[in-house]
C-alpha cells in the first residue's frame, strides 16, 4: 500500500524521487486509493476520500461534489462550469475560468403581466397582475393588446 508523505528530514530528495518512481509513495497532495495515486480535490471517483463517488453530472471541486463549478473556478470545457440552473443562464469556461452566465430574460411586451422565471419546469412564466387589471381591460391598455388581464 503506497502512503502520502512528506519528505522528511532523514529522507533526501533524491530518496524521496526514487520512491516516488518506484510506486511505493504518493506525491504531496495525493491519496492511496485501492493502490491508485488520485487527488480527493477534483477526482469525482473519490471526492474528499476514497471511494467517494459523485453523481452523475456534478463535478468533483475542492473535495466536494458539485453540479458545476464555482464563478472563477479553473475550467477546462463549458461542461464543469454549468450549474445546471436554468435562471440564473449558462456558466462558461473564459480564458480557463469560470465565469458567471447571464441570468434569464422573462419580460414580454404586456404590461399587465408580471414575469417570473420558474425553475422547476425551467422556463418563464407570465402571470396576470391584477392590481393592473380593470374589467378585464389592462389599465396602460393599447388597442389590440389587453394580454395579460382575464
Amino acid at each position: 500500500m503506497k502512503r502520502a508523505l512528506k519528505a522528511p528530514r532523514a529522507l533526501t530528495p533524491a530518496l524521496f524521487s526514487a520512491l516516488l518512481l518506484l510506486g511505493c509513495v504518493c506525491a504531496p497532495g495525493r491519496v492511496d486509493c485501492d493502490d491508485q495515486c488520485v487527488d480527493v480535490e477534483t477526482n469525482p471517483l473519490h471526492c474528499g476520500g476514497c471511494g467517494v463517488r459523485c453523481l452523475s453530472g456534478e463535478v468533483c471541486y475542492q473535495a466536494q461534489c458539485r453540479s458545476g463549478l464555482p464563478v472563477g473556478a479553473p475550467c477546462i470545457d463549458e461542461d464543469g462550469c454549468d450549474d445546471g440552473q436554468f435562471c440564473n443562464g449558462r456558466e462558461t469556461c473564459v480564458e480557463g475560468a469560470c465565469r458567471q452566465g447571464q441570468s434569464v430574460d422573462c419580460s414580454d411586451p404586456f404590461e399587465c403581466t408580471v414575469e417570473i422565471c420558474d425553475e422547476s419546469i425551467k422556463a418563464c412564466l407570465s402571470v396576470p397582475d391584477h392590481q393592473r387589471c380593470v374589467r378585464g381591460q389592462c389599465r396602460e391598455f393599447e388597442p389590440g393588446n389587453a394580454t395579460g388581464c382575464d
